[in-house]
């Protein structure tokens, strides 16, 4: 039997934007991303905060495993950044 180790590469999905009321749901910039290809006891997002200046933009992630939210402390310039991040937590035996 091989050792190999299967690594999850989890997605993306917008699922929250910034709009004016007016405006078409899925238009504006995404303030919220939920995670996919978790285990199924597994929900994670990530989402934007720090208010409607760009340049004072966070982006955190958010995780529950069986339900329960497990604190996340660090923030990120990007999604991308917090996407990397969350990751290499899995990479490296989140769960």
């Amino acid at each position: 039997m091989s050792n190999q180790v299967t690594t999850r590469v989890v997605t993306m999905h917008p699922i929250l934007f910034d709009r004016a009321p007016d405006e078409v749901a899925e238009t504006g910039p995404v303030v919220r991303y939920e995670l996919r290809n978790l285990e199924p006891d597994e929900k994670a997002q990530i989402h934007r905060s720090g208010g409607a200046n760009e340049e004072c933009w966070k982006w955190n992630i958010l995780y529950w495993k069986h339900g329960v939210k497990i604190p996340w402390h660090d923030d990120y310039g990007t999604a991308d950044e917090a996407l990397t991040a969350f990751q290499k937590a899995l990479s490296d035996g989140l769960n």
